[in-house]
């Protein structure tokens, strides 16, 4: 079935141009990392179902996947992982090369950060499992805090964690 007969079948006035293949235009560089799906005066071939598909149907799948891939940069997903190195509950907490490029993103002191982490990591071990939190939030607010002058990076890290986490509504 080509998109003339589905055009038809669906009761839509199909008005389709004889097309001429010129050389194909390059985008702009502002364009770039979009998804654009007609220019002006390039008009796809939509008459076949070869031209409907790499037209349209190709068009809509690129724009859908651009979307989906945007919030799932690598700079975000070390982030998303820096913040679950900082989660009590998880096997990775505490885990200084899970939470590194999170903490180089936010230009934390290194040395300082690894010697807060692995403290922080000594401070809930030693909690009894009724004390001990089940997410971040607990161990900064609760616990955290009171030593956020002796452990000041990751009260700095564990801020910006929850500030970030609270805004992508993770926590």
């Amino acid at each position: 079935m080509d998109a003339v007969q589905l055009c038809e079948m669906s009761g839509i006035e199909a008005n389709f141009v004889a097309v001429s293949f010129t050389r194909k235009g390059k985008l702009p560089s502002k364009f770039v990392g979009s998804c654009v799906l007609e220019t002006v005066g390039n008009r796809p071939d939509v008459t076949s179902k070869e031209g409907f598909k790499v037209n349209v149907c190709y068009a809509v799948l690129d724009s859908l996947l651009s979307e989906i891939e945007r919030p799932f940069t690598e700079r975000h997903c070390n982030v998303l992982i820096g913040i679950h190195a900082l989660n009590p509950t998880s096997e990775k907490f505490a885990d200084f090369t899970a939470l590194k490029p999170f903490a180089n993103a936010y230009s934390a002191n290194e040395t300082d950060l690894s010697h807060d982490i692995h403290q922080a990591k000594r401070l809930v071990e030693r909690l009894d499992s009724v004390e001990k939190p089940k997410k971040y939030v607990g161990v900064n607010v609760v616990y955290i805090e009171r030593y956020k002058e002796a452990l000041p990076e990751l009260y700095r890290i564990g801020v910006i964690a929850i500030a970030f986490a609270s805004k992508h509504g993770n926590m």
